[in-house]
C-alpha cells in the first residue's frame, strides 16, 4: 500500500508541474506535505506568522509554520524561496540555546535530534544571539543579506518581530523578514486517490478541448 501511495504522490506532483505555472502549495512527493510560501507588503513578526499559517487551510489540512526534518525537503522549500526572508516555526524563547519546533507534528522537538542548515561561512556561525533577544529562525534569501549568510535557504536567529536596526536607529533592510513558509500535513490516502483522478479527468479533458 506505501508503494501504491509514493507512486501516487509522484504522478500527482509530476501533473503538477506539467500544468500552467501553480500558485499556492505545492506537493513534496518525499513526505506528501504540501508548502506554501506567504510574503507581506512589509515586515511580518514570527508570532504573526505562526498565527497566519494556523489559519489557512489545503485539502482539509489546517496549516503550520514549516518545520524542516531532512536536506531533501529543505531543498524543496528552498527552490520556492522569493527574494525575501521568510519565517520557519523555529525558535528557543522557552530555554535559550534550545532550539525546538514550534507547530506542527514535530512540535517540542530538538533541532539536534532532526536536521539543522545554520548559516556556517566563516564571516559568522549562527545561531549567535548578539543581541540576547534573538529568539526565532528565519531562512535566508535577500540577496543582500546571502553574502552574509552563505546561500538560499540557510538558518539565521532574528528577534520575533522580523525587524533588525542599526546604531542609528535605521533598519537592517536586508534582514527584514517579509514572508513565511506553511506546510500542510499528508493528505488521508482516499484523498490523494481522489485528487489523481481529478488530475487525470482535467488532462483528458483539456486534451479533448485542443482536438
Amino acid at each position: 500500500m506505501k508503494k501504491i501511495r509514493l507512486i501516487i504522490l509522484g504522478a500527482l506532483s509530476l501533473l503538477m508541474m506539467t500544468g500552467a505555472a501553480q500558485a499556492g502549495p505545492m506537493l513534496f512527493a518525499g513526505n506528501g506535505h504540501y508548502y506554501d510560501v506567504i510574503y507581506s507588503t512589509g515586515p511580518i513578526s514570527q508570532a504573526d506568522a505562526l498565527a497566519a499559517a494556523a489559519a489557512s487551510t489545503n485539502l482539509g489540512q489546517t496549516g503550520y509554520l514549516a518545520t524542516i526534518t531532512s536536506a531533501a525537503e529543505q531543498s524543496f522549500i528552498t527552490n520556492l524561496l522569493d527574494d525575501f526572508n521568510a519565517w520557519i516555526g523555529l525558535g528557543d524563547a522557552a530555554t535559550e540555546g534550545t532550539y525546538l519546533w514550534l507547530d506542527g507534528p514535530e512540535a517540542g522537538t530538538d533541532t539536534t535530534a532532526t536536521y539543522q542548515n545554520w548559516v556556517a561561512n566563516g564571516i559568522n556561525i549562527e545561531p549567535n544571539d548578539p543581541d540576547g533577544n534573538e529568539d526565532a529562525v528565519f531562512l535566508a534569501a535577500n540577496p543582500g543579506i546571502l553574502g552574509y549568510a552563505g546561500g538560499v535557504g540557510r538558518w539565521l536567529d532574528i528577534n520575533g518581530s522580523g525587524q533588525v536596526f542599526s546604531s542609528n536607529g535605521s533598519e537592517i533592510e536586508q534582514a527584514r523578514v517579509a514572508g513565511y513558509v506553511v506546510e500542510y500535513a499528508t493528505v488521508p490516502e482516499p484523498s490523494i486517490i481522489a485528487l489523481f483522478g481529478l488530475g487525470l479527468l482535467g488532462m483528458g479533458f483539456a486534451r479533448r478541448r485542443k482536438a
